[in-house]
């Protein structure tokens, strides 16, 4: 609702009399303005207006940028600073924020052929089916960013083994 009042202050952007007929796309396209710096500087703030999967990824995906750099801490707080970081941090993210709405989010590491883990991913449920949330490899699963859980193990059949 935030969002559509955003787009409400903005008149510019209303193509469509009623503000809610517009898709949940188009409304976090033309209302969030991520340069708007009064209203995305701030990690609590930003991490309870993601209360959503599709928020959590459309935010992940416009905002944070991967870079490998080895073996990475992983925190929430320091992929939204810095807006890049590798596996462990989008992970980090992803997870914080499912679990700070009430879903059941975990780690889990992507396991090579040799059985070495090379990637870590984060799982969660709804509706009794497994979703992956994976925006640090843009070409994996659906290239999405959240995929079914039986998608991803498709392309990447050695998941689930837990958490180092």
């Amino acid at each position: 609702m935030q969002a559509v009042f955003w787009l409400l202050e903005k008149e510019k952007y209303l193509l469509k009399p009623n503000p809610l007929q517009y898709s949940l796309i188009d409304v976090l396209i033309y209302a969030w303005d991520f340069t708007e710096e009064h209203r995305w500087k701030n990690f609590k703030i930003v991490t309870e207006r993601l209360n959503t999967p599709k928020l959590i990824n459309y935010y992940e995906r416009d905002n944070f940028s991967y870079v490998s750099h080895g073996v990475c801490p992983g925190f929430a707080k320091l992929i939204f600073k810095s807006k890049w970081g590798c596996c462990s941090d989008f992970m980090a993210f992803s997870e914080y924020c499912l679990r700070r709405t009430g879903y059941r989010a975990r780690a889990i590491k992507v396991v090579s052929s040799t059985g070495k883990p090379y990637y870590i991913i984060c799982e969660h449920e709804k509706n009794n089916k497994k979703y992956i949330m994976d925006n640090s490899c843009r070409s994996c699963g659906s290239g999405k960013g959240i995929t079914e859980k039986k998608e991803y193990t498709k392309r990447f059949p050695c998941i689930g083994f837990g958490y180092m």
